[in-house]
């Protein structure tokens, strides 16, 4: 069984609701996907929806869709935190979102509005990921595995 391992990975997408400018679609942006590893962090900038926007809402959902973008309907959301902008911003001022999930299956949510540095952090308690005895019990049974 050498070179066989059991990785802890998320059961779920984790993302941020974007709105498409060019269409006006709302859809699920997803950072993070189903069965990266976990720990997993990642950062993707997006942009003020209008000019002299004075908060960013940004709304962090779960799904099951493995895709970079899913759809807001076959999505959870599971919290929001609001950014707010400096004045006199135009559309596409640049905001900055990384996603952050821990082995206990903590979100870290940080927004960052580039052009005045401005910044908002949360925290959201997910259950989507696999628990460390989880981890060993799926040990324990590929242990019982033959590959041929």
């Amino acid at each position: 069984m050498d070179g066989l391992r059991v990785r802890n990975v998320t059961s779920r997408s984790f993302g941020v609701e974007v709105v498409t400018k060019t269409t006006g679609e709302v859809k699920v942006s997803n950072l993070i996907c189903v069965n990266d590893p976990v720990p997993a962090k990642t950062t993707q900038r997006f942009g003020t929806l209008d000019p002299n926007q004075e908060v960013a809402e940004i709304r962090v959902m779960e799904n099951i869709d493995p895709a970079p973008t899913a759809k807001v309907e076959d999505s959870k959301e599971i919290g929001t935190a609001t950014l707010q902008l400096p004045g006199g911003l135009p559309a596409d001022s640049p905001i900055e979102i990384t996603l952050s999930l821990d082995e206990q299956g903590r979100l870290h949510v940080t927004g960052v509005d580039l052009t005045g540095k401005i910044s908002i952090e949360s925290d959201f308690n997910t259950t989507r990921v696999i628990s460390k005895e989880e981890t060993e019990q799926a040990v324990a049974r590929s242990k019982q595995l033959a590959v041929s």
